[in-house]
């Protein structure tokens, strides 16, 4: 049974307790699962949130206390039709009763605490829920590190030369509208163009995707939640994409932008929050 070395304060629960289940977390999943655009923000709160860890005492262990940092619990696995265990976490005691009818102990621990303790495993947050979602190991190192999910890569674009790109042949409208509802959340982002790589013939097709942020705004947040969202969403045979913000220095690349029409602008209301600094 996998064990895991508690590093927060963690209590006992029975798995039959009632409780809404309307939680900030709860409503942010839900929506999630029908606009990708948001799962960043879910990302970022599930981390910090405690959620319900079904384990299983070890002799003479009480679990109806704070438990110490660095005390070892046996957490139960479930294991995939594949034979992977994996570490189920639960929002509510109602989702953990549906994956152990018959009861279960359990602590209460936060998302990143316990990702810390097994970063080898497999997590599932939510089993035999639609909303639920499976972490491989490195979505959590991704998420820990970073605070969101993304499959980055290295590629080549050009900078001082002039430019090889042009507009897509077949944008991926899914992707683009994912991108405008994160976009639309971030006060930072100007605008938001994307291009498609046309010379030297690559061995697949490679977008960019560029934007434009307000002076001072996060180049780091702007650039992993937008990974975050094409990652969730590219599927096998899609396009190789790479990020990047908009230079204002005069060079080749900046001027193809600056003359490009934008799939994403900053709308009057968030120009003027922006404006002001209000937060997101």
């Amino acid at each position: 049974m996998p064990r895991c070395t508690c590093s927060c304060v963690g209590r006992r629960t029975d798995a039959a307790l009632t409780m809404a289940t309307d939680n900030p977390l709860e409503r942010m999943l839900h929506d999630a699962w029908h606009e990708p655009g948001l799962r960043p923000a879910v990302y970022k709160r599930m981390l910090d949130t405690a959620v319900y860890v079904p384990v299983e005492p070890r002799p003479g262990q009480t679990l109806d206390r704070p438990i110490p940092a660095g005390e070892t619990l046996d957490v139960i696995a479930l294991t995939r039709i594949d034979g992977i265990g994996v570490l189920p976490l639960f929002t509510t005691p109602e989702h953990l009763f549906a994956a152990f009818p018959a009861g279960a102990r359990c602590v209460l621990m936060k998302v990143q605490d316990l990702f810390r303790t097994r970063p080898d495993m497999h997590f599932h947050l939510n089993p035999y829920s639609v909303y639920g979602r499976e972490f491989s190991p490195s979505d959590t190192r991704s998420l820990l590190a970073t605070g969101g999910i993304a499959v980055t890569e290295r590629i080549w674009v050009p900078y001082a030369e002039e430019t090889d790109f042009k507009e897509p042949d077949n944008p991926p409208q899914a992707i683009l509208s994912a991108l405008r509802v994160l976009f639309a959340r971030n006060f930072e982002i100007r605008a938001a163009y994307i291009a498609q790589r046309s010379q030297p013939k690559p061995d697949r097709e490679q977008l960019l995707v560029v934007v434009d942020l307000v002076e001072g705004g996060s180049e780091k947040r702007a650039l992993r939640e937008a990974g975050t969202v094409v990652t969730e969403l590219v599927e096998f045979g899609m396009p190789r994409f790479a990020f990047a913000v908009l230079p204002r220095d005069g060079s080749p690349i900046a001027r193809y932008f600056e003359q490009a029409t934008p799939f994403y602008t900053i709308g009057l209301a968030s120009s003027i929050a922006a404006a002001l600094k209000l937060p997101s």
